[in-house]
């Protein structure tokens, strides 16, 4: 999809004393004016966009008047060739196509780019060519002579003849959709739990929810639709792992974090807290410690507290990114060495972190592996948000920086962040250590908790799919935007408030200590003031004060009435 420089065509074209004729097929002439880039002759199909088809044979032909006696000639051609007049059928067609020309072709042009912007990201599609994307060389040329249109074609190339049967192959099977993030969806009469509990733990059963780490995205329809086909077999009995089923998972974490776990060191767990709490009485004794990074998602002190064991803490250090980036944490290993004693049995990492969305880099999994290895502390590292890296970044695998990493770790993976499935217990375990694996998973199968209930296998293998990973890449890019949204809001409209860019996830880390509130008048002002549901930073533990955390897995609308209430109270 090419572009000519049409004015400059015609100056070229006239210093030399001959006429531009333009055939303009692909771009309407309602959408532009050809005579005022310097065209002379106008030539018009009525086969793409005048009548919508190939329902008429010919086309127009728009003389200027710069040619002397062209149109005159023109017409005593066709006049001797075809006659005095057109079909009664033909001239009906041309005169409904051009009274809806206009509106017919803004919608063509609105759809092409709508798929531009959804296949561009598919893994065989190399690059899409369409010039009403920012990023296409004609993007700009375009825009100066057509202004927001850019015709209802597109090309794209692909990267090999495999890539290009495999994207055929999914285009028969209609596995290339674009989803609606903008849908608002009524969870009335679910008993959700984003809802259920406002009035329990807000004391205000009418506040816009913004706090529990779910979305208000649908579900995947082909999610759904899994789960549909085998509630269609009315029968519910004992139900055995599908065949290949940890194969299928270890070459999604291939895919996707170049790091491939043996099927053997997988198994079931029914959730990742769950897991912890299991992990915490498989391994450490009442009166031994667990560590945890500060501040951090809250049930990493609450589990281990709740099970009576002592909780270390090693809070992480406030720093910035480069550039304009902003803030972030980083890890205080001086402070988890004056603090780690022959007493500490567990160090409990959030990867990518919550509620800072950090992507941690490999020098530094790699340096907390050494010291944990070194000292004998098992690193549960609960990697639920692995699928969400956004901006460019990528998520490590803990376990896969080094080989001291994989022998001292535990690591707990999930598809129900992602795909949105939380009520669907999808979670695994990943053990590459023969005798931790051996003593876990033992005690879990003594106690049947490695086995998975019907839906949730389902559930899986119908997100880690093709289909899962183009719904996945349509809702990142929804996150993304949303994050930005509410960055330039905030920076615009609320500046007391800064909020800073997770590299993943869909949580994101308010800095209101500029608003100069103590935590409990921060609190009041988001509950009381603007009638909305965060989780407040305090809980996170130290570090967090100050903070707020909001999801931002929601409709725009949605962030845009939060924010507007914000800026109205303030």
């Amino acid at each position: 999809m090419e572009i000519a420089d049409i004015r400059a065509l015609a100056d070229i074209a006239h210093r030399h004393g001959i006429p531009l004729i333009a055939d303009t097929t692909m771009i309407p002439f309602t959408q532009f004016s050809a005579k005022d880039l310097g065209v002379d002759i106008e030539v018009v199909s009525s086969t793409k966009y005048i009548s919508g088809g190939a329902t008429t044979i010919g086309g127009l032909v728009i003389d200027y008047g710069t040619v002397p006696n062209f149109g005159k000639r023109m017409r005593q051609e066709m006049l001797m060739n075809f006659g005095a007049y057109m079909s009664p059928h033909v001239a009906y067609m041309q005169t409904v196509g051009l009274e809806t020309l206009d509106a017919r072709y803004r919608v063509q042009a609105g759809n092409a780019l709508a798929v531009a912007k959804a296949i561009k990201d598919i893994p065989e599609i190399k690059k899409v060519r369409y010039p009403g994307l920012p990023e296409d060389p004609f993007h700009d040329i375009a825009r100066r002579q057509f202004g927001e249109t850019s015709g209802a074609m597109l090309t794209i190339d692909l990267a090999s003849k495999e890539a290009c049967f495999s994207f055929i192959n999914n285009l028969k099977k209609n596995n290339y959709m674009t989803y609606d993030f903008d849908k608002i969806i009524d969870r009335s009469g679910t008993d959700d739990l984003k809802h259920g509990v406002l009035s329990e733990r807000y004391g205000d059963a009418n506040l816009l929810p913004l706090w529990v780490a779910d979305m208000d995205f649908e579900t995947p329809p082909f999610i759904t639709d899994a789960l549909r086909k085998r509630l269609d077999h009315s029968l519910f009995g004992y139900t055995m792992m599908p065949e290949g089923y940890w194969r299928h998972i270890a070459q999604w974490i291939d895919d996707h974090h170049q790091w491939r776990p043996k099927e053997e060191w997988m198994t079931y767990i029914p959730g990742i807290v769950k897991g912890i709490g299991m992990a915490i009485n498989v391994f450490v004794k009442e009166d031994e410690k667990v560590i945890i990074q500060p501040p951090v998602y809250h049930p990493f002190r609450l589990t281990p507290l709740g099970n009576r064991r002592q909780v270390v803490y090693n809070p992480l250090i406030e720093t910035s990114l480069p550039g304009e980036l902003g803030k972030t944490y980083a890890m205080d290993f001086e402070q988890l060495d004056s603090v780690c004693d022959s007493k500490c049995r567990m160090l409990i990492l959030s990867n990518p972190h919550n509620p800072a969305g950090i992507c941690w880099d490999a020098d530094t999994l790699r340096r907390l592996a050494h010291f944990c290895h070194e000292r004998g502390i098992i690193v549960i590292s609960d990697e639920i948000h692995c699928d969400m890296a956004l901006f460019g970044n990528r998520h490590i695998p803990f376990a896969s920086v080094s080989e001291e990493a994989a022998q001292c770790s535990i690591t707990f993976g999930a598809p129900s962040k992602t795909f949105n499935i939380a009520g669907i217990v999808s979670s695994y375990a990943i053990v590459p250590n023969d005798k931790l694996r051996s003593r876990f998973y033992s005690w879990l199968e003594a106690n049947e908790l490695n086995e998975p209930h019907i839906f949730s296998p389902i559930a899986t293998l119908a997100a880690f799919t093709p289909e899962g990973e183009l719904w996945r890449k349509q809702m990142l890019k929804y996150i993304e935007g949303n994050i930005d949204f509410i960055i330039n809001y905030c920076r615009e409209n609320i500046p007391q408030i800064k909020p800073w860019r997770p590299q993943a996830s869909f949580l994101v880390w308010l800095d209101c200590r500029d608003l100069g509130l103590n935590h409990q008048q921060l609190v009041d002002l988001f509950v009381k003031r603007a009638h909305l549901a965060l989780n407040d930073g305090e809980m996170f533990g130290k570090g967090g004060e100050g903070f707020m955390r909001i999801n931002v897995a929601a409709p725009q609308s949605i962030l845009q009435t939060a924010l507007n209430r914000i800026k109205e109270v303030l």
